[in-house]
């Protein structure tokens, strides 16, 4: 059941919380681990740094090429 507790007077307001809380039923509660499971982040790490380098050092030399052609009228 609820408690309704008119806020205007603080000090009588902490007392009433006070009252009420000290009536709960107190339970302890277990915890439980569900899954344990290891993170596999790391082959998207690896594919991009893969395709990082990938167009770092090879296609750079390959697009010279394109360069030349002016397509955007650079």
């Amino acid at each position: 059941m609820g408690v309704y507790i008119d806020g205007t007077v603080t000090a009588s307001v902490i007392e009433k919380l006070k009252e009420e809380l000290s009536g709960i039923d107190k339970v302890e509660f277990e915890s439980q681990q569900y899954a344990d499971f290891e993170s596999q982040f790391q082959w998207f790490l690896g594919f991009g740094l893969f395709f990082l380098f990938l167009d770092i050092f090879y296609l750079e030399k390959k697009t010279a090429w394109l360069k030349k052609l002016n397509l955007f009228n650079e």
